[in-house]
């Protein structure tokens, strides 16, 4: 009569399990859609004088909102897939708006520029995530919370 009894999961188990919890593809997916909608909302809000920076600070709303609404929704923490989502979103989004510029410069500038560029958008959309979706969860913590 022998009996069989797994051993305990180490901490060096690399199991689906332990990569979940640490990383959640359909979570960063949802993110990384939901700051695409952000950022191309908030670029569509109309500015009247069209205020140079403006339209960089309300793309920025767009990605803070977005990361909101994931840190509202989703039961667990998610920062580093919002903050993954957030820094592409970033890049894209300052490549984009540096192309919008007259063409030739543009790609001047991305050539001459572009790491930095690229590093400036991840760092914002990044901070940017990070902090909207702490105050989603901190705002779902509040409500959930028993008085």
């Amino acid at each position: 009569m022998s009996s069989h009894t797994n051993p305990p999961p180490s901490d060096s188990d690399d199991s689906p399990g332990r990569l979940g919890r640490l990383f959640a593809p359909k979570a960063f997916l949802l993110a990384l859609a939901l700051s695409l909608v952000g950022v191309f909302l908030g670029g569509l809000v109309p500015v009247v004088g069209a205020i140079p920076g403006v339209d960089l600070l309300l793309r920025a709303l767009g990605l803070f909102a977005a990361a909101f609404v994931v840190g509202l929704v989703s039961e667990r923490p998610r920062y580093v897939e919002v903050a993954l989502a957030g820094a592409l979103v970033g890049v894209f989004s300052v490549v984009l708006s540096t192309l919008g510029a007259f063409l030739p410069v543009a790609v001047n500038v991305i050539s001459e520029y572009g790491v930095e560029l690229g590093g400036v958008g991840a760092a914002v959309g990044a901070f940017v995530t990070l902090l909207g979706h702490y105050f989603g969860r901190d705002l779902r913590d509040g409500v959930t919370r028993e008085i």
